[in-house]
């Protein structure tokens, strides 16, 4: 299951797709090395400093996580699983750079914790060990959004096949891809 995200608010000097982008691109890191991901995440811009906010000792973002019990349907069965979503507040008029080290630390907050009176300290070294990574997620996510969505758009509702259902064999063409992490085949 997926992290869902709404954005509440719009950023001065970022860009929705581009908010988007950092959540997602944080979001995909954290899952991959097998962490708890929250059912939603809502982020909440807001025009100025509030008391929960601060940078440096000025606030400018914060993470509350809320427990859920959300009903999960399956094939067979439907139960429920216990479950966090998580509300970040951020200031709308963050600079590009800080609106990524804030969402980075934000999501780090909505999906780990870590032992007592050491909360911000384990999510900043973190949050600057995995921010390069994060950013280069995020580009691959902002390029061509909408080329990628009208694909996505235009294979539900278009490609009706004619002759019956069949593997497109343009699936198959050769990209490129290399393996770094060597296996034997023994």
């Amino acid at each position: 299951m997926s992290t869902r995200i709404k954005i509440i608010g719009t950023a001065k000097h970022v860009s929705k797709e581009q908010l988007r982008a950092f959540i997602h691109a944080t979001a995909i890191l954290l899952s991959y090395h097998n962490q708890d991901q929250p059912w939603k995440i809502i982020v909440e811009l807001y025009p100025k400093l509030n008391e929960f906010m601060s940078i440096h000792g000025e606030q400018v973002g914060d993470c509350v996580n809320y427990p859920i019990t959300v009903n999960i349907t399956g094939e067979t069965r439907a139960s429920t699983k216990k479950m966090k979503y998580a509300v970040i507040r951020l200031l709308r008029s963050l600079e590009p750079e800080v609106m990524l080290t804030t969402c980075v630390h934000e999501v780090i907050h909505a999906f780990m914790t870590f032992p007592p009176d050491t909360s911000e300290a384990c999510t900043t070294r973190l949050c600057a060990k995995i921010k390069p990574d994060v950013n280069q997620i995020a580009k691959i996510l902002l390029n061509n959004t909408y080329k990628r969505a009208a694909y996505i758009a235009h294979t539900k509702i278009s490609y009706v096949a004619k002759d019956g259902d069949f593997y497109d064999a343009a699936q198959n063409a050769k990209i490129g891809v290399k393996t770094k992490y060597k296996r034997s085949m023994t």
